[in-house]
């Protein structure tokens, strides 16, 4: 697990003091992906209907460089990764319902 360190201190006794403690785990191992990046670009792809390519656009405009297949492939193995079982659970009341 990694460290994260706060600078708390901006004058007096406490000014080189840092917070440490430990970083949330990795969503994907090697990748930059944090819950709260996927979560806003699952909330711009999906709520507000906004297509990939300008997600990327609207990152670059900001000077942040992430490729539309960099987040189509976080979407899809972070569904199989966490979603899988809840999709699986629906699914299995969706077939347990009536049909007439």
């Amino acid at each position: 697990m990694h460290t994260i360190e706060v600078y708390v201190g901006k004058d007096g006794d406490h000014q080189d003091e840092f917070m440490r403690g430990n970083r949330p785990k990795d969503l994907l191992k090697n990748s930059i992906v944090t819950p709260s990046l996927l979560t806003s670009i699952l909330n711009v792809k999906y709520v507000n209907s906004s297509a990939l390519n300008r997600i990327e656009q609207a990152f670059e405009r900001n000077g942040v460089n992430i490729s539309k297949q960099t987040m189509s492939n976080w979407i899809v193995r972070c569904a199989n990764k966490y979603f899988s079982s809840f999709v699986e659970r629906m699914n299995q009341e969706l077939i347990s319902l009536h049909v007439t």
